[in-house]
């Protein structure tokens, strides 16, 4: 089972308190974010991940994490997880397995990266579905598996979102979180 949490983070406010809870090595890698914006991306999709892990799965504090070349992991209890953020929403995957996840604003963006697909995306046009090649390639160099994909077309506060979990297993869940709430304990 794979289970993909994703909030919006706009009108969240970062704080001390927030950046405090980090593991260490966390906290050292946010220190390094200059951009206030993407700082706080970093700081909530990580907070996403710890509150998930106590409230859905049982984890308490005691998990320890590492950073190895850019990637992220749990080195105990059994769990993989994959972050990601774009403009104002956050995503994360947990599984047993493997599991690589990415979520996009649908943005003329995409288009600047569209000659960078394998395919022929001469008759694709849509924004919409560009993105959702992007995050299907996105999601499965994170993960680093030949998996299954599966995706969400979002609307959060007027705008489009596309959000791709590539994993082995079959049974996928998608849940939004109000991160408010959630960190104020509700």
């Amino acid at each position: 089972m794979v289970k993909v949490f994703y909030a919006t983070i706009n009108g969240v406010a970062l704080n001390e308190n927030l950046i405090s809870a980090l593991p260490t090595v966390r906290k050292e890698y946010v220190s390094t974010i200059k951009d206030p914006f993407r700082k706080a991306q970093s700081v909530l999709v990580w907070c996403l991940l710890q509150e998930v892990l106590k409230k859905e799965f049982g984890f308490n504090d005691s998990l320890d994490f590492i950073q190895n070349n850019g990637e992220w992991s749990a080195l105990n209890g059994g769990i993989e997880f994959s972050l990601s953020h774009s403009n104002n929403v956050v995503a994360v995957a947990v599984s047993n397995n493997r599991v690589g996840v990415d979520v996009e604003l649908c943005s003329s963006k995409v288009l600047k990266v569209k000659k960078m697909f394998q395919i022929d995306t001469q008759a694709i046009d849509e924004i919409e579905q560009l993105t959702l090649l992007w995050t299907q390639k996105e999601s499965a160099y994170k993960s680093k598996i030949n998996g299954n994909l599966f995706s969400k077309t979002l609307l959060i506060d007027g705008e489009k979102y596309v959000v791709t979990v590539n994993a082995i297993d079959n049974d996928v869940e998608f849940k939004f979180i109000d991160i408010q709430n959630l960190l104020k304990g509700d």
